[in-house]
């Protein structure tokens, strides 16, 4: 899940640019001048917590956000109270604080809905959701992640929905539940194209390739991997690249063609080591050390894997450390160097048990069994086989209720998406009955133009029969007559118009041929009746 995981420090790379343009000493100086305006001041301290900081020094941010809340209370501005304590919930995540920051993600919550922030509340709710998905709650992820994205969709907030598609599909992938997660993620890169967020798009892009190396569909995760790493390239942002040239590499090596995967790690350890992403070293060091294992090179395998303990020591990744102290176990049982193997594998076995790390742990004991087996310590290693039996037992029955909890999890989420297209069909079928409803108006409003149009010209046509029997000019008589004629057969067209329209299916050249002949019929018969009535009103006058 490393290689996921990669594409949720986003925030850290962006900060440390961002930090070298603030001045402290200025947002200081305004936030101790008690005669400016409280919002100036208040400004002033959430861009100290929030920005200066929050990821780098999260105890001095907690302790600013504090006297933002305390100023804000007094004044009773709400606003910048929800403002503070989402700092400090943010400051608590990188403490590694998680259920201290989710209580105040909770207060701050309560703060947004009662000021009615609904773009607030919308990033809360996705921020307790990706919280529990790092505590592996994923049914409250779910939950707050689906409230996130319902009030996003409500309110149009489009950046506010790709995160919360791209957040389901992470969840989803952490469940094993490949093709739900894919679906969302590919939902995500949509809408962080809409939006224009290039790096949004690439992740959710990259995201998608790991759901499909899960799937086995190793040739569609190299192409989405393969578009990640272009975007990535394009715009020069080597955190997000250097991942896509990993997962290539590792695929690559599933696919057994180490040349191209040790061509693509090696690119992916230089990228690392430019930016010093020290995690990322270790990971690209120890897919190379064990790739060339498969290579059956072990003098280097073993030098890469003893770097990436190394890297993974300095970063304190203590899973990290174990799963390769394993493998340099592994490596040295192929070339009969058992007592250092069990020297390795004993580390990795003391590091897992300490930090409960079971799949770890099997591993080790693996190592330690075969290790003991071959050095002819007997009771060893049946002792290591029996711990190991045990923990393939457990990790199994984990796996089992990870099944059915998976299972709970997509029902509920299913459960919401048929209640929410249960609403959005609700929606269609209310505006089409709208639409229907102006449409008959609209059609009364014609019918009744038409009849008083009909009545007009019957009244029109009347009114001359009545006038030639009085004194009036003939040329009048003329006029008024050639008048109603020319209503009369432009009242026809009007008719007519509407329903060849209809008959054509808007077909512009078709609708063209219809008007020509209706003309060719109505213009000789126009002018023939003209001339006719006009004669006649003229002459009776005369």
């Amino acid at each position: 899940m490393k290689k996921l995981l990669l594409l949720l420090l986003i925030g850290v790379s962006q900060h440390s640019s961002l930090t070298a343009n603030i001045n402290i000493d200025s947002l200081l100086t305004i936030w101790h001048n008690e005669s400016l305006d409280d919002t100036i001041r208040l400004n002033a301290i959430h861009s100290l917590a929030w920005d200066a900081y929050r990821t780098t020094d999260p105890d001095t941010a907690i302790y600013y956000a504090q006297q933002e809340y305390d100023l804000a209370k007094a004044k009773g501005l709400k606003l910048y109270m929800a403002k503070a304590l989402k700092s400090q919930a943010s400051a608590y995540y990188y403490k590694d604080d998680i259920e201290r920051a989710i209580e105040l993600y909770h207060k701050e919550l309560e703060l947004d809905l009662e000021i009615n922030n609904k773009l607030m509340a919308a990033d809360c709710l996705y921020s307790i959701g990706s919280k529990h998905d790092d505590l592996g709650d994923y049914s409250n992820g779910l939950d707050y992640t689906m409230r996130s994205l319902d009030l996003s969709i409500d309110i149009q907030y489009k950046k506010g929905v790709a995160e919360s598609y791209n957040l389901l599909g992470i969840i989803y992938l952490n469940l094993g539940e490949f093709s739900t997660s894919a679906d969302n993620l590919q939902k995500a890169q949509k809408g962080f194209d809409d939006i224009g967020n290039i790096i949004g798009s690439g992740g959710a892009i990259c995201n998608i390739g790991v759901c499909y190396e899960y799937l086995g569909e190793y040739e569609k995760a190299l192409e989405y991997f393969d578009r990640s790493l272009q975007i990535f390239e394009e715009i020069d942002y080597k955190p997000y690249g250097a991942n896509a040239l990993l997962n290539m590499g590792t695929v690559y090596k599933k696919l057994g063609d180490f040349k191209k995967s040790n061509e693509y790690l090696q690119r992916s350890l230089v990228m690392f080591e430019e930016i010093n992403e020290n995690s990322g070293i270790a990971e690209v060091l120890k897919n190379i050390g064990e790739l060339k294992v498969e290579d059956e090179n072990y003098t280097e395998a073993l030098e890469y894997l003893d770097r990436s303990i190394a890297m993974a020591t300095k970063v304190g990744n203590k899973r990290s450390i174990a799963y390769a102290l394993s493998s340099k176990g592994n490596t040295l049982l192929k070339i009969n160097n058992y007592n250092f193997a069990i020297r390795d594998c004993q580390k990795a076995y003391n590091i897992a048990q300490m930090i409960g790390a079971k799949y770890e742990l099997s591993l080790a004991c693996e190592c330690l069994y075969l290790a003991h087996k071959a050095n002819g310590n007997g009771n060893k290693a049946l002792d290591f086989h029996e711990q190991l039996v045990v923990l393939k037992d457990s990790l199994f029955s984990q796996e089992t209720t990870k099944k059915f909890a998976r299972q709970e999890v997509k029902f509920e989420y299913e459960k919401k998406e048929i209640e929410r297209k249960a609403e959005e069909e609700r929606k269609r079928l209310e505006q089409i009955n709208l639409d229907n409803i102006a449409n008959a108006a609209q059609a009364r409003k014609e019918a009744i133009q038409a009849a008083g149009i009909c009545v007009f010209i019957v009244s029109f046509i009347t009114l001359l029969l009545l006038l030639r029997r009085r004194k009036v000019a003939p040329n009048t008589l003329k006029y008024l007559g050639t008048f109603s004629v020319l209503v009369i057969f432009e009242f026809i067209a009007v008719i007519l118009h509407p329903i060849i329209i209809q008959i054509t299916h808007h077909d512009l050249v078709l609708t063209l041929l219809c008007m020509v002949a209706i003309a060719m019929v109505i213009v000789p018969s126009h002018h023939k009746l003209e001339h006719y009535f006009v004669k006649r009103l003229v002459e009776k006058k005369e």
